[in-house]
C-alpha cells in the first residue's frame, strides 16, 4: 500500500458497475478492490471489469486487489438463505473492518451507494458514505469532482 496515501476506499460491486467514470477520475486513487468485487465484476460486465483492470494496472492510481477470498481473516462463508449479493456485502464489510483494525491511522471508507450495506459498516464500525458523498467530500480538493455524475 502507498506511503502517499490519506486514506483508502474500498468500493463495492455496484459502485464499479455504475460508477465506473467516478473511479477513473485522475484524483480517485489509492482503493482496495476486493477479489469478491473483481470476481463479480468479471461476470456481470467484462467491458467494465477490462476497465477496472486497466485502472489496477495503473501505478498512479494505486489501486490494489486483496484476495479476501483466500484469506482466513477476510473469508466469510454464506449463511443459511443469505443471498450472494448480501453475503459479498457482508464481506466488504469484514475487509473494511479488517483493513481499519490494521491501519488504525489510516481512513478507511467503504463506498457504496446501497443505505442498508453503509448502515450495517457503521455499525461495525467502519466509515461509509455513497458515491456522491464521497465527490462531495474531496470538491475542495478536487473541484468538479461531483461531474462525474
Amino acid at each position: 500500500l502507498s506511503q502517499d496515501a490519506s486514506q483508502y476506499i474500498i468500493i463495492d460491486t455496484n459502485i464499479a458497475l455504475h460508477q465506473i467514470d467516478l473511479l477513473e477520475h485522475e484524483s480517485v486513487t489509492d482503493a482496495v478492490i476486493a477479489s469478491v468485487v473483481l470476481d463479480e465484476v468479471r461476470a456481470r460486465n467484462t467491458s467494465i471489469y477490462q476497465r477496472l483492470r486497466t485502472i489496477i494496472s495503473s501505478l498512479p492510481k494505486r489501486f490494489y486487489v486483496f484476495a479476501n477470498e483466500h484469506h482466513r481473516d477476510t473469508y466469510v462463508a454464506a449463511e443459511p438463505n443469505e443471498t450472494p449479493n448480501d453475503r459479498n456485502d457482508r464481506a466488504l464489510r469484514v475487509v473494511a473492518k479488517w483493513y481499519s483494525d490494521r491501519l488504525p491511522r489510516m481512513k478507511i471508507v467503504l463506498i457504496s451507494d446501497d443505505k442498508n450495506n453503509r448502515d450495517k459498516a457503521k455499525e461495525m464500525g467502519v466509515e461509509a458514505m455513497g458515491s456522491l458523498e464521497y465527490a462531495r467530500s474531496r470538491e475542495s480538493e478536487v473541484p468538479g469532482l461531483v461531474d462525474a455524475f
